[in-house]
């Protein structure tokens, strides 16, 4: 036999060879189907004896370990284009992709593989499978513990437990009625988180404010007020900075926490209150001469120690009521026994703001349910304000004087002014005022 001869042979064996693994490997090779459920819940719920399920969360399924540990490599905090789906990826290596429901739940269906050699002979086989979990508020996460589905059947796959990426501290303070130093209740105190900064390790800067308040507490009945407020870990959950910038507003109506034309002793400047930001883009700031109030906050820092929420007290602040009002209505009669209602009659009030305004009504006839009644009037709500009033304990208060005139018409049509009983020479707010104005007949 030649050497040409034995190339060939030795040629058909290889081939012979080769066809015989393809067989064998045709033959050993089978195709399985599997579904998967799983959950993905917060971690920090979780360790607090609750189940919150993570709502909307992606899960990428992954078969290749290197593809799924490329991936979670890959994702760069707080950047989504560098995500597993990306837009931007020149490929995807992930098998399948879902999203969680209302409670945290998913599931992949018709999940399938192949195999050479078969756990469990060609009937069935068992599968190691790779996850990664995306949220917004809680970033990238993979399975911490091996994930084995099995085929022909739903496999239930160990929880995935999420740490979000918010942190949570504490902020407490109380608000000052300015008229006697006592807590001032019902007053809405806003805080206004940072969404984003750049921290030098000194100083906050950079700072991005959401332009509505992130929440808002109500100071109860000794003007106390708590909040647990969250804020982002940032620049990285590794590198976090345990601390955020806020700002902190206090309204109510009809007060402020600045004067901004120094008429009183009220002053927040020495807790550093800021009135010269426009917060709302309205134009006008708290120390304006058209001021808005509502603007006038706290600068404070929200934060925690070593993972702890810490409890941050602030000083108390002063509120000062600045704007008063009363609703003035009542009756003209004759003074007579029984008194007789006048119709007709003009009652003016005077209240003696910066521009002196007057409070004009004329009395009437007044049908109430089945009686009707004479002499009745209204002059509606009587405004003023502090700077209105001159006397310092008066402001306080909120009381003003007040100035009544009546006039009458007589039988030829001229007018007569009258001094009545009832009259009043000042004005508290708040409490509705009914007078009683009679004439000598």
């Amino acid at each position: 036999m030649n050497n040409h001869d034995i190339s060939s042979v030795r040629g058909r064996a290889t081939l012979t060879l080769a066809a015989a693994l393809m067989a064998l490997a045709a033959s050993c090779s089978s195709v399985f189907t599997a579904s998967i459920l799983g959950t993905v819940i917060d971690r920090e719920q979780y360790d607090d004896g609750n189940t919150v399920g993570v709502t909307d969360a992606r899960v990428f399924l992954y078969t290749d370990e290197r593809a799924w540990n490329d991936d979670y490599a890959a994702y760069v905090e707080g950047n989504e284009s560098t995500l597993p789906d990306s837009p931007l990826k020149e490929e995807y290596r992930y098998f399948q992709s879902t999203e969680t429901d209302a409670n945290g739940e998913y599931q992949f269906s018709g999940f399938i593989w192949h195999t050479l050699f078969p756990a469990f002979g060609k009937t069935a086989d068992r599968r190691e499978v790779y996850l990664l979990v995306y949220h917004p508020d809680y970033g990238l996460w993979k399975n911490a513990t091996p994930l084995f589905v099995v085929s022909d059947v739903t496999s239930q796959v160990d929880t995935m437990r999420v740490l979000d990426l918010w942190n949570q501290g504490v902020l407490s303070g109380s608000v000052d009625d300015w008229a006697d130093g006592e807590g001032l209740a019902n007053v809405t105190v806003a805080f206004y988180v940072a969404e984003s900064w750049n921290f030098d390790g000194v100083t906050f800067k950079d700072v991005e404010y959401p332009r509505t308040a992130t929440t808002t507490v109500t100071t109860d009945g000794d003007g106390l007020w708590s909040v647990d407020l969250t804020f982002p870990i940032r620049p990285t959950r590794a590198l976090d900075q345990e601390k955020a910038p806020v700002r902190i507003t206090f309204s109510r109506t009809g007060w402020r926490a600045n004067d901004p034309a120094d008429g009183t002793d009220l002053s927040n400047a020495g807790i550093g209150l800021v009135v010269d930001t426009d917060l709302d883009r309205d134009g006008r700031t708290p120390g304006s001469t058209d001021p808005d109030y509502a603007d006038a906050f706290l600068a404070a820092e929200v934060e925690i120690d070593d993972g702890e929420s810490v409890i941050v007290p602030l000083p108390p602040i002063m509120m000062q009521r600045w704007s008063f009002s009363v609703r003035v209505a009542g009756k003209v009669t004759d003074g007579a026994t029984p008194p007789v209602g006048i119709n007709g009659a003009k009652v003016t009030l005077l209240v003696p703001d910066t521009a002196g305004t007057e409070y004009i009504a004329y009395s009437e006839q007044q049908t109430i349910g089945e009686t009707t009644e004479d002499g009745n009037f209204s002059l509606g709500t009587i405004a003023w304000e502090l700077s209105d009033i001159v006397d310092a304990d008066a402001r306080k208060t909120g009381v003003i004087p007040v100035a009544l005139s009546l006039t009458i018409p007589d039988a030829s049509g001229d007018t007569i002014d009258y001094t009545p009983t009832g009259d009043i020479a000042e004005l508290a707010p708040d409490d509705a005022v009914t007078l009683e104005l009679s004439v000598s007949p």
